[in-house]
Parts: structure tokens; sequence; C-alpha cells
């Protein structure tokens, strides 16, 4: 799985009449927000994206990849560490794996487990690269 499928997310920012913007995340179904600025905006484009994948999880459904860009999009950048606990979650799901049991076979609690497992907080590339291998992937960062 590729996490570069999950670094850029395409939105529409629609300028509304009172001056903020309504955003629709494009490939994403349902996903709409909006901000009272363009700076707020794309913040809040960047949060709505992250909120949707911690539903997915909850809902054991898989995050999807996202969508090419078009013209008029604007790009919605996730950082490393979000895409690739996107990544890990989906496999996880796919797999049927359970955060205990990765919790287990690396010695921590399922709390501390999901703590490093929030989309909110960075996590170490260390600890990403356990939790990988604890669902026998392994982590592989190519420069290009």
């Amino acid at each position: 799985m590729d996490v570069s499928s999950y670094l850029v997310y395409p939105a529409i920012f629609t300028k509304c009449n009172e001056g903020g913007y309504t955003i629709h995340i494009r490939g994403i179904d349902g996903a709409i927000s909006e901000g009272n600025s363009f700076e707020e905006a794309l913040k809040m484009a960047h949060d709505l994206i992250l909120d949707w994948a911690y539903f997915c999880v909850q809902d054991g459904e898989i995050m999807p990849k996202a969508s090419p860009l078009q013209d008029g999009d604007v790009a919605i950048k996730l950082t490393l560490d979000e895409a690739l606990k996107i990544v890990l979650r989906n496999i996880m799901i796919e797999n049927k794996i359970k955060a205990i049991d990765i919790a287990n076979k690396l010695g921590i609690t399922a709390q501390n487990l999901n703590t490093k497992l929030n989309l909110f907080k960075s996590t170490k590339l260390d600890y990403l690269e356990q939790m990988f291998n604890a669902i026998g992937k392994n982590l592989k960062i190519t420069i290009c």
C-alpha cells in the first residue's frame, strides 16, 4: 500500500455570499464543512479529512484514497505521520486486526497504542514502524 495515495486530498472551496467558504472533499461523499476565511477553510478541510478517517475507523470502514486533483481544486496536504496512520488503520480493518492484538505484541496497553494511533497527535516514526511490523508489514521508505 502506497502512502502517497493518502497525502493530498482535493477539496472544492465554494465562496459563500456571506464571505466564507463551503468545503467539499472530492471523493468522500458527505465530507462537508465551512470556514469564515480562506485560511480557516484550509484548516477546517484538513480537520474534516482527519475526522472522516477517525469515523471510518470507528465504523470499521476503509478510509478512501485521495482522488486525483482537478482544475480548481484546493490541495489539502496531510502529514506523513497522518497518512501512515490512515494506511495502518486501513490494513488493520482489511485484515480484521484488533488494536489489542497489536498492543499485546508490542507489550503496551491498548490505551497507549490508541494514543500512538491518534491522528491529531504526532507519533515517532520508530513507533509507527513497530506497529507495522506487529501486523506483519514492513514500513519501507523510498526517496525518489
